[in-house]
Parts: C-alpha cells; sequence; structure tokens
C-alpha cells in the first residue's frame, strides 16, 4: 500500500524540537474482524538515539491517545532485542498477545532489510 494513493490509510507523524527533525511515526488503518472495524497499527516509529529518553515516545503515545483514542485498539511490532522501547510500551499499556509469523513471497534482500531495520532502531 502507498500512502500517497491511498491517505484516508494512514499518515506519517513528524517529531521536531526546535524545528529540527528527531525522529517519526507511521500509522496506518488496518480492518480487523476480531474487532470489527479499523485498527490503528503504529507500522513504525523511531526517535534518534540522542533524544531518547526525553519523554517524546511518551508524549506521541499521549497525543496518539486523544487523536485516535476512538480505536478499538492499538497495534505494533516491537523486537525481541529493543529492551527499552518494550518497556515503554508496557508502561503506557501494550500487552503481548500472539507471535507473528511471516512468510516472504518474491523478496529480494530480505536478510540486508531486517540488518538495515536493526541497525535503524540502534542508531536512530
Amino acid at each position: 500500500m502507498n500512502l500517497c494513493a491511498f491517505p484516508n490509510k494512514g499518515k506519517i507523524v513528524v517529531f521536531e524540537v526546535n524545528q529540527q527533525i528527531i525522529g517519526y511515526a507511521v500509522l496506518v488503518w488496518v480492518w480487523t474482524n476480531e474487532f470489527g472495524s479499523d485498527i490503528l497499527w503504529i507500522d513504525e516509529i523511531a526517535i534518534e538515539e540522542r533524544n531518547r529518553g526525553k519523554g517524546i515516545g511518551k508524549k506521541f503515545f499521549s497525543w496518539l491517545q486523544t487523536e485516535y483514542g476512538n480505536s478499538p485498539a492499538f497495534s505494533l511490532l516491537v523486537s525481541d532485542y529493543n529492551h527499552k522501547a518494550k518497556k515503554l510500551y508496557q508502561e503506557i499499556g501494550f500487552k503481548q498477545v500472539q507471535t507473528q509469523m511471516l512468510k516472504l513471497n518474491n523478496v529480494v534482500g530480505l536478510d540486508t532489510a531486517v540488518k538495515d531495520n536493526r541497525e535503524l532502531v540502534e542508531a536512530f
């Protein structure tokens, strides 16, 4: 899905401090039969390393609750090695409810994409 082609299905939120971009989040609305409606999927969230631990994530999730609290659920994935993010998500009410499984078809360079994602989490 391309958000430019389907702007009603998601948005990109940019985090700024003193007019400098220090992070972002990608939000996508996804239909789920379990809830009988769209839920808000936090597809990506990243904050520059030097700006982590300053409450930006908590402020973002507080804003998210205010703006989209009518969504029946918020969902996200977090890597096992990202302990700080897991701790934040648990503190604000997220619960681990399932294990995701993924079967890839015709994807080239996944090892690089996964490695790059881990490096992004560790470096950004």
